[in-house]
């Protein structure tokens, strides 16, 4: 069987470069969206951990979920 290259190699270059570019965007946002819900959950269960458990679980949560 001959040697072939993945299917990724094969994209050009702006592709991968645009593809890399909107994935660092939904990461940014995710990490704004739990900088900005930690404090919210700090004021309803009263403490630091219980809100960042409780934010890291919703978004480990809506990952598995596929969103």
């Amino acid at each position: 069987m001959p040697f072939s290259l993945p299917s990724v190699a094969r994209r050009p270059l702006w592709l991968n470069a645009a593809l890399a570019f909107i994935m660092h965007g939904f990461g940014l946002c995710a990490l704004l969206q739990q900088t900005v819900w930690l404090p919210e959950f700090h004021m309803v269960f009263g403490g630091t951990a219980p809100a960042a458990a409780s934010v890291l679980a919703v978004f480990m949560a809506g990952l598995g979920f596929g969103g």
